[in-house]
């Protein structure tokens, strides 16, 4: 690695008093402090890399699991909502800006659906973090599930009773009611709901959107940030890139560089060389966090 850094293990409880596992990395116990949103169906290992690049410039990293979900926090995936992401999401920020030192700043890092919800709570809560860095972010709920599923939120829009029982998600099985009467009954689901969330928005935001995005429309960014543009810092365009970075390591690593260099610019960190991590580093911190995964694994009630 390029930074030394420690790591602590620690709790959130959810406004339902479910535990949020979460994991705090610490290079420079004086740094801003990165919260990074966990990925749909992703854990907390699957926001190594981007610590990595992060603790390695400079930064401090908090990273954690959501409720109802994959990971190492309470509740069965099957019950996972956007709304139940957003209240994890305030718990956790409301525990940092609270409990940890930060002297120099706490801003988020948030991506496709994660970006959603950071939207939500972000209009909600306004001075809740610094800056946000939206990677691939979400601006029309409805339309992204159904590219990604085949979920319609059509089918509940025209009928209230409609019946979507378990279906699978992209790659594990979900509450397919529950899911999707949240994002319709709490207006997750469209482009004009998420305007609405982003008008009420100050939080300065960079964008990073894939040029051959498959679930999500470029094009309604301008449309989803046509109300308040003024909250916009920058948008860095990742060309070649579809919506699953993870199979593109290269636009991978082209959209890690463009968010690590969004916030040192807005942190006034820009003029150090931007240090990235190995394939070495990541394939040995790897292995340590699936044992720290391992470790930490609830058992299931019962």
């Amino acid at each position: 690695m390029h930074a030394e850094y420690q790591e602590e293990v620690f709790e959130v409880k959810s406004p339902e008093g479910r535990r949020i596992h979460c994991v705090h990395s610490i290079a420079a116990p004086d740094a801003p402090i990165i919260v990074i949103a966990p990925q749909f169906e992703g854990t907390v290992r699957h926001g190594l890399l981007p610590m990595l690049y992060l603790v390695s410039n400079g930064f401090q990293v908090v990273r954690f699991d959501y409720t109802n979900h994959r990971g190492n926090s309470e509740g069965e995936f099957d019950r996972f909502t956007a709304s139940s992401a957003r209240s994890d999401l305030a718990a956790v920020l409301g525990t940092v800006s609270k409990s940890l030192a930060f002297g120099n700043g706490l801003s988020l890092f948030a991506g496709s659906i994660s970006s959603r919800i950071a939207l939500r709570h972000l209009a909600e809560q306004p001075a809740g973090v610094d800056a946000l860095v939206s990677m691939l972010g979400v601006v029309d709920m409805g339309s992204t599930v159904r590219a990604a599923t085949g979920q319609d939120i059509d089918l509940l829009i025209d009928d209230p009773d409609h019946f979507y029982g378990r279906q699978k998600a992209l790659n594990y099985m979900i509450d397919g009611d529950s899911w999707m009467r949240d994002l319709l009954q709490n207006g997750w689901h469209s482009l004009s709901g998420t305007r609405q969330d982003i008008d009420r928005m100050t939080t300065p935001t960079y964008l990073i959107v894939a040029e051959a995005d498959d679930w999500v429309d470029i094009d309604d960014y301008s449309v989803a940030y046509g109300g308040n543009p003024g909250v916009l810092r920058h948008t860095y365009r990742i060309p070649g890139a579809g919506h699953e970075l993870h199979k593109n390591p290269e636009a991978s690593k082209s959209a890690l560089r463009a968010a690590t260099r969004a916030l040192r610019e807005f942190y006034g960190m820009s003029d150090q060389p931007l240090m990235e991590p190995t394939i070495a580093e990541l394939i040995a911190i790897n292995g340590r966090e699936r044992r720290r995964e391992t470790r930490y694994r609830l058992e299931p009630a019962g």
